[in-house]
């Protein structure tokens, strides 16, 4: 092994010990000031020419304030950078007041999560997509880079669904939390149910979720995003449960209207199923990109006839 193929372990391992907040920031910092490579995606994800003239300061104080990243852009601009894992105080209400110099600076938000609400004038980035990029861009020591952020950040990487081992029940569920979780409409958003080990059965693999209007969150559903595998069913499909549905009669109209014989009723159960023709297809591509396409296609088409119910 050359010294290039150990960069990757290497990294991951550091991953092992230095895992909080803190931790990632620093190395994110190191990472901005010796990989160009890197920084041109982290520049990229935050908006900025990367042929601009930039000055970054880890954790300088502004008024009572201590933002994690301090950019200064060409000759006026500014921009903060709050880093987060899975910590939700984003010190929303405490940055947005800030003014530098009698101006309002541009403020960015790097995290592990979704926002688990609107935070409107930031721009907001997932560290996955950061990592993937960086995957992408053919430099060694920034895809090495990229294993650390992985491994702290908990981002899974995604690979072409594929049945032929045991491990496509991974590479699918994996591709079901990605579709649940880059979902967003112009009114509503979604997130993963928390008690995700409920969405798991001897039957079906997949997700519940929770689909929230974004200004009334008493307009809410909580679907189901799976591989079904019944007697009766083989396929993807997305389900509503009586009980969990305040709504469930009118969606079970509306559904029914559309999908016909595809809408099918057990029990507590009512579900859409996937088109066999698009089911086959998902199964048979070798295309991780056209497989994600074919998912989203159905997600977000039985996601939008159950937002005009609710």
């Amino acid at each position: 092994m050359n010294s290039l193929d150990s960069l990757e372990p290497f990294f991951s391992f550091l991953g092992e010990r230095l895992t909080d907040e803190n931790d990632a920031s620093d190395l994110l910092y190191a990472a901005f000031k010796a990989c160009a490579a890197f920084r041109s995606v982290v520049l990229d994800h935050l908006g900025v020419p990367s042929t601009a003239p930039i000055e970054i300061t880890r954790e300088k104080t502004i008024e009572s304030s201590r933002p994690d990243f301090y950019l200064v852009i060409g000759e006026a601009a500014c921009m903060l950078v709050e880093v987060k894992l899975f910590d939700r105080n984003y010190h929303y209400d405490e940055y947005s007041k800030l003014t530098i110099n009698g101006l309002k600076p541009q403020i960015a938000l790097l995290s592990a999560h979704r926002p688990d609400r609107d935070l409107p004038g930031w721009r907001v980035i997932e560290w996955r997509e950061l990592i993937e990029e960086a995957e992408r861009t053919g430099d060694a020591f920034a895809s090495a880079l990229a294993q650390y952020f992985r491994r702290v950040t908990m981002s899974e990487k995604l690979e072409r669904i594929s049945f032929g081992r045991p491990r496509g029940i991974l590479s699918l569920n994996r591709a079901l939390k990605r579709v649940i979780l880059d979902y967003q409409s112009d009114n509503f958003r979604t997130q993963l149910y928390r008690n995700a080990k409920d969405s798991f059965s001897e039957v079906s693999s997949g997700y519940c979720y929770k689909l929230e209007h974004r200004g009334e969150p008493s307009r809410w559903a909580y679907p189901y995003f799976c591989l079904q595998y019944d007697d009766s069913t083989e396929g993807i499909v997305l389900a509503l449960r009586k009980d969990f549905e305040p709504k469930y009669d009118v969606l079970l109209v509306a559904l029914r209207e559309f999908y016909k014989e595809r809408l099918k009723t057990e029990g507590w159960w009512s579900h859409v199923i996937m088109p066999v023709k698009d089911f086959e297809r998902l199964m048979s591509s070798d295309n991780l990109e056209e497989q994600l396409g074919i998912l989203r296609k159905f997600f977000n088409e039985v996601n939008s006839i159950i937002e005009g119910c609710l």
